[in-house]
């Protein structure tokens, strides 16, 4: 863009012109006012003349023409024709004759008549009358030539005015004015880095102009210091455009857009239309004009170079990367900046990638569409890790179900010999007792069989419930958590009553989940409580709810002997026991089987480890109305 010329002293003249039209009107108002009120003192000074007349002249007049002496008359008359812008003057006799005429008709008359009149006798003899006219004209005559002369005298000062104006405006602000204006050609035409800055040479003292020069050289510093640091920018975007490992396009979609205005009028619902108009679909990909693809573009695609992509582009188009391309026209027609799709693509070599697309319109860029940032994320990787660990998860569950079936299975057919050996165990030492008393080492085998018997048996219950906890027979209900409580709570009843345990429970809210399962939850954590109590102390135990989002927080705590945090993280583990077998009974599987009734559930269970006196047990369930 080239600035346009200027004309040296454009303003000065400007300026002055203005200031003597100004000028002169100012003057021309006021030497008419002036105009305007010398008239009127003039017309009134000469009504004041005329008024005189009969006080001066008439006596004179009236005893003269009662002499009947015409020359003096004359002599009269001469006297006040003379008299300023007097122009006639006449004395009719008592007929209406004229006897004595002086002076010419007037232009503009002011007529004034005086009556004659002498006394004689007892009455006042009629001789006539005088006639004066005096000319306005004349009065006016001069008005306008003393508004000549003095719309001259202004006219030459103001002249006299603006020629030195025009020298001082010229020196002091035109001048300037124009190395401001070429300054600002040499910007536009050099730039703010190659032209040099202004100097407007010393002032006598720091003006407005002064001003405006210091912030033009500040504004060049400044665009200077900008368009350095754009084309910084733009050289380190250009560079990480080039390196970047991820696919990038930079395409124009003006086109697109502008076909998609062309049928505007047709569209109602933008998804409808383009179901319906496949072709319009392909057009609008073939009026994207690729501005710059990225080296990586070039690597994902098995092109030779960027020229050979875009060469052979709409080969590698397939119909799911239509499908990704519609929801960009749709954007578009919605006024929109960003779409993230999965799609596909096919390689100059016909292999199929499967992608993610981002497409990102700057803001700057959103009316036209003209500069669009689109990404292609290669996933097809991915892809196959996915497929296959959904395979192996597969085969993951497959095999968790067949453990479970054999883990039930087992636990339910090893009941029987348990059972068996328990049984004969008792009938040995019966039947051996009938015959006298048992010998001690018999009698100890005998105890250690039975207790051995037990505890097996004590596991295998314990691995069926196990096993059968996590295998859910009905679906989800909304379950008040008081009504399973109170269920394990008449399971435990007599216990309970044996040990004199306390438990204490607030109103407990909805949960979703199996009543009977955690029924059996809440038993073993109960169970657990009366059994680890301290020696001599009632059980005391307390059941608390709150919300936790869209979980449930319930927590079982106790006053009993409480657990050592070194072994918090292992309790819920199969089988883990913290003491022997002859301390405190059971087959170590009760937490684990809240741990898998609770996972079953979808929640959680841990220990509290800042527990210092007794144990608490914290449990995550999902609330009745959450998705969880």
């Amino acid at each position: 863009m080239t600035a346009q010329p200027f004309k040296t002293g454009a303003v000065a003249r400007h300026l002055i012109t203005r200031l003597a039209i100004v000028g002169i009107v100012l003057s021309l108002a006021v030497s008419s006012l002036q105009l305007a009120n010398d008239y009127r003192q003039a017309v009134s000074q000469l009504v004041e003349a005329l008024d005189r007349i009969e006080t001066t002249y008439l006596p004179s007049v009236v005893e003269n023409a009662w002499l009947d002496d015409r020359d003096r008359i004359g002599t009269l008359l001469d006297g006040i024709v003379r008299l300023p812008a007097f122009a006639h003057a006449a004395v009719r006799g008592s007929d209406g004759a004229i006897l004595v005429e002086r002076g010419a008709p007037a232009q503009t008359p002011l007529t004034r008549s005086f009556a004659l009149t002498r006394p004689y006798g007892d009455k006042n003899v009629d001789l006539g009358s005088l006639t004066l006219t005096a000319d306005l004209g004349v009065l006016r005559d001069q008005a306008l030539h003393h508004l000549v002369s003095a719309v001259a005298g202004n006219a030459v000062l103001l002249a006299a005015l603006a020629v030195l104006l025009y020298l001082l405006v010229h020196r002091t602000v035109t001048a300037r004015l124009e190395l401001i204006a070429a300054q600002a050609e040499r910007l536009g035409r050099l730039g703010p880095s190659q032209a040099p800055p202004l100097d407007l040479g010393p002032a006598p003292q720091p003006d407005e102009l002064t001003a405006l020069g210091q912030s033009l050289n500040r504004m060049q510093g400044q665009l200077a210091d900008a368009i350095s640091s754009v084309a910084v920018n733009e050289e380190r975007y250009r560079e990480l455009f080039a390196r970047s490992p991820v696919s990038l396009w930079e395409e124009d979609f003006s086109a697109v857009r502008q076909a998609i205005e062309a049928v505007s009028h047709d569209i109602t619902d933008i998804s409808t239309y383009l179901d319906q108009h496949p072709q319009f679909v392909r057009d609008c990909a073939a009026k994207v004009r690729i501005i710059a693809v990225n080296d990586a573009t070039v690597t994902m695609h098995r092109a030779s170079d960027a020229a050979d992509l875009c060469d052979r582009l709409p080969t590698i188009f397939t119909p799911a990367s239509f499908d990704a391309f519609r929801q960009q026209l749709v954007a578009i027609w919605l006024g929109e900046g960003d779409v993230t799709a999965t799609s596909e693509v096919r390689t100059l070599e016909g292999d199929i990638r499967d992608i993610v697309i981002r497409w990102h319109v700057p803001p700057a860029h959103r009316d036209r569409y003209d500069r669009v940032i689109v990404s292609q994320e290669d996933i097809t990787d991915i892809k196959v890790a996915q497929r296959s660990a959904e395979i192996t998860m597969e085969k993951l569950m497959q095999a968790k179900a067949e453990l479970e079936r054999f883990t039930f299975v087992a636990s339910h057919d090893l009941r029987e010999p348990i059972r068996s050996i328990i049984s004969f165990s008792q009938l040995l030492e019966r039947t051996m007792a009938l015959t006298g008393p048992l010998p001690p080492d018999v009698a100890e085998y005998l105890a250690y069989l039975k207790a051995a018997a037990s505890r097996m048996q004590d596991q295998v219950t314990g691995l069926y419930d196990y096993a059968r906890a996590g295998q859910p027979k009905e679906a989800f209900q909304p379950v008040a958590l008081n009504e399973p409580l109170a269920d394990a709570q008449q399971a435990l009843k007599e216990v309970i009553e044996q040990t004199g345990t306390i438990i204490r429970s607030a109103p407990l809210p909805l949960v979703s989940g199996h009543r009977q399962q955690l029924a059996e939850m809440f038993r073993h954590l109960l169970d657990n409580s009366i059994k680890f109590r301290r020696p001599g102390v009632p059980p005391e135990i307390s059941v608390d709810s709150c919300p936790a989002g869209d979980f449930v927080r319930v927590t079982i705590s106790d006053n009993g002997i409480g657990i050592d945090p070194l072994y918090v993280a292992g309790i819920f583990d199969v089988f883990r026991r913290l003491h022997g077998p002859g301390e405190y009974p059971g087959a170590g599987l009760g937490l684990s089987i809240c741990r898998r009734i609770v996972e079953t559930h979808g929640g959680h269970i841990s220990a509290d480890p800042t527990r210092t006196v007794g144990t608490a047990i914290v449990v995550l369930l999902p609330a009745a109305n959450s998705a969880s």
